[in-house]
């Protein structure tokens, strides 16, 4: 086993043990005295070529498949200064022909993490390696000066965006979160415009003294380059030191320096606007200090299967918070102006339905209009969502939030999201949705259960389901749009024959309507309904 002692023995016997197939690779590196920084990194890297068995050039590049046997030459002879990408592309050939020979090399001879903070102290700004740093030090000590350079010549990443000060009904939550301050993975998930973003923004602001070494915000709904995280690996680097011109350029080496770059720190990350999980997988930290918290209105269950990852629904708010939010952002954007009493605050609670955008898009409108007038339009089925808009910014709406979420969805599930509307009564089950779609209640199941993890339709007890009202609005108003009123009319006249057979009642079209016992018919219905579906007292 070669040591990282072993570098000295190099500079005081000279080069020999490069490899010696030609003399003019011995010459080019004078042995028996001092070296520049590159002839330096360039003996490390022979060294570490010793250590796994001396493969040829040629192995080399056959191994690697990037690499080529002229750009390996100068690279260990010190005739050129190598790129990042090819030293972790050299490192990680060099430790696979190891393994295949069972050849033992220190660790941290071939540790990623120890070349790349070598290879920043050779490049740092045109910087020699730091005085009395050379190839004789452990390879640990180039980590060591690299991180203190950057903590003293970059700042520590405090990227949190603006915060809200005013979380409302939200204390289990923040417990919730509480759990990764010594590390961890966590969704935050939930439908849109429930608040999660304002609730992980209030959270880390709070927390930001238990990170010590930064906080960084990942924005994927804006900054998302399609089929590819590069761009996000390399905003989180440049953020910790990195210099961008001198990045690799694959994912895969891009998410290893980011690993690399956070071991040993306590570092937040913070993932808003994730769509799946192998969105997010390339920018998790490996230390187990580091805390990820993933933002997304989707479920992302894969994270919790494979990464084990907690997950945190929040739900939209109970009536008594919900009533509380809305009057606190009336009295604090509008202190001597407007007073709104509690009955009116929680009857505009209840239309909005405890979503908190649409509390506060309500809140703006009480500007100008009395809690009565605004009461009145929220009542409206159809004037629901477009009484919720904020005329200068349109996109940020409850209205647009949910049809950007609706219509990110797969087709399948989208329709069925869509036919919903259509279903009679404030809940449903799976066989009555399969009658009103004319589907498997095996492929109605799959697409409801994708619904319930996008957060767009909500599971009450083991068998029944209800959407919110401000989806149900947004998936009517689609359904209108894509939908014939013949296709309409066709599924609800297939979803009264699965009632009427049900009750045991014609099935018939032109079967005569029969006198119903109110009484006997909700007896009917409770008897069939298991105690926790009704528990809350609606049927």
């Amino acid at each position: 086993m070669i040591t990282p002692d072993g570098y000295s023995n190099h500079r005081a016997g000279g080069f020999a043990f490069v490899n010696q197939q030609t003399s003019v690779e011995h010459a080019s590196i004078p042995g028996g005295r001092g070296h520049t920084s590159r002839e330096n990194f360039a003996a490390g890297l022979a060294q570490l070529r010793v250590a796994c068995g001396k493969p040829s050039y040629e192995t080399l590049a056959r191994l690697s498949g990037r690499l080529r046997r002229s750009t390996i030459f100068d690279a260990l002879t010190g005739r050129s200064t190598p790129s990042l990408e090819f030293v972790i592309d050299y490192v990680r050939t060099c430790t696979v022909h190891a393994g295949r020979i069972s050849a033992q090399v220190d660790a941290e001879l071939s540790d990623l993490a120890t070349w790349t903070a070598r290879w920043r102290a050779l490049h740092h700004v045109g910087e020699p390696v730091p005085q009395g740093m050379d190839a004789s030090r452990p390879p640990s000590e180039y980590v060591i000066a690299s991180q203190e350079r950057v903590s003293r010549e970059w700042p520590v990443p405090r990227q949190l965006p603006l915060g809200t000060s005013l979380l409302v009904g939200r204390d289990e939550e923040v417990e919730r979160l509480d759990s990764v301050l010594d590390g961890g993975l966590v969704v935050v998930t939930g439908m849109a415009g429930v608040g999660k973003t304002a609730l992980v923004t209030h959270w880390a602001h709070k927390r930001t003294c238990h990170f010590p070494d930064g906080v960084l915000w990942v924005d994927l709904d804006e900054d998302r380059v399609p089929g590819s995280p590069s761009a996000t690996l390399i905003s989180l680097l440049c953020a910790l030191g990195m210099d961008r011109d001198l990045l690799p350029r694959s994912v895969t080496d891009l998410s290893h320096l980011l690993r690399s770059c956070t071991a040993d720190r306590k570092v937040l990350i913070v993932i808003d606007g994730a769509e799946d999980p192998e969105q997010v997988r390339p920018l998790l930290p490996a230390e187990s200090r580091c805390a990820t918290v993933v933002i997304s209105r989707r479920g992302l269950v894969g994270l919790s299967a494979r990464e084990g990852a907690d997950r945190l629904v929040v739900a939209p708010l109970s009536s008594t918070p919900a009533a509380l939010l809305l009057t606190e952002v009336v009295r604090r954007a509008h202190p001597s102006e407007i007073r709104l009493d509690d009955r009116h605050a929680r009857e505009i609670a209840a239309l909005c339905g405890g979503l908190p955008l649409a509390l506060r898009v309500a809140a703006e409108r009480l500007r100008w209009d009395t809690a009565a007038q605004l009461r009145e339009e929220l009542s409206s089925e159809y004037l629901l969502l477009s009484g919720l808009v904020v005329a200068d910014d349109p996109k940020n709406s409850p209205h647009a939030v949910l049809l950007s979420a609706i219509r990110r969805l797969p087709a399948s599930a989208a329709r069925v999201l869509r036919m919903l509307t259509l279903h009679p009564g404030a809940t449903c089950t799976a066989p009555s949705v399969a009658a009103l779609l004319g589907a498997t209640a095996v492929e109605t199941q799959r697409e409801m259960r994708l619904l319930i993890q996008d957060n767009l339709l909500e599971q009450h007890g083991p068998s029944h389901f209800r959407m919110h009202v401000l989806v149900r609005r947004a998936a009517a108003e689609l359904c209108s749009a894509s939908e014939t009123a013949e296709e309409q009319r066709s599924a609800l006249r297939r979803l009264l024959t699965w009632f009427r057979s049900g009750a045991g009642l014609p099935v018939t079209e032109d079967a005569a309507p029969q006198q119903i016992d109110t009484a006997a018919a909700i007896a009917w219905l409770t008897a069939r309904l298991r105690p926790d579906d009704h528990a809350d007292g609606t049927l």
